[in-house]
């Protein structure tokens, strides 16, 4: 019993320097040579392994899924990436730019998956009243853990003024 809560404890850490990762560097995906924190590079692949072997928790699953955690890598998240990159350099036309626009490209995936959760979250208090959304919240166990977690990074003041504001304006209940 003590085991299991020490694997947590340590899981939990690990999951914070990644919300810490993806803060900094806006994305999950740790490189394996990544030299800063060759730890957190090493857990993330194994959550993957973990996930395609089936043994990680549907609780684990939900809080990754919540941060935008990329299970697979394919070459999509790195073309987004790299334009990213290049419109934050101005090193792509204004041109381009405004096709892509015209598209509908997303330029920030992770933003537009908060904003639909944070749409959902809008929805829930119109027809409940409240943002008390239950951590295991059977209707849709990904949007329960992602509110859980935006309790979690509100009161660890880990969230973006933008995101903080928005909150702010439903009166989510953090605590």
């Amino acid at each position: 019993m003590r085991y299991q809560k020490w694997q947590n404890e340590r899981w939990d850490k690990m999951f914070q320097r990644l919300v810490a990762y993806k803060k900094e560097c806006k994305s999950t995906s740790v490189p394996k040579g990544y030299t800063k924190d060759p730890k957190l590079a090493m857990w993330v692949h194994t959550q993957r392994t973990q996930c395609t072997n089936q043994e990680v928790s549907v609780e684990r699953k939900t809080r990754l899924d919540s941060i935008g955690f990329v299970w697979k890598h394919n070459y999509l998240v790195p073309w987004e990436e790299m334009y990213q990159r290049l419109v934050a350099s101005k090193k792509l036309s204004i041109e381009r730019i405004n096709y892509l626009d015209s598209i509908g490209f997303v330029w920030d995936a992770l933003d537009s998956k908060w904003m639909e959760m944070y749409s959902k979250l809008v929805e829930y208090k119109k027809q409940k009243k409240s943002t008390r959304v239950p951590h295991y919240f059977t209707e849709d166990l990904s949007f329960g853990m992602w509110v859980y977690n935006q309790r979690f990074a509100y009161n660890k003041d880990n969230l973006s003024r933008k995101r903080l504001k928005l909150l702010n304006s439903i009166s989510f209940a953090a605590s």
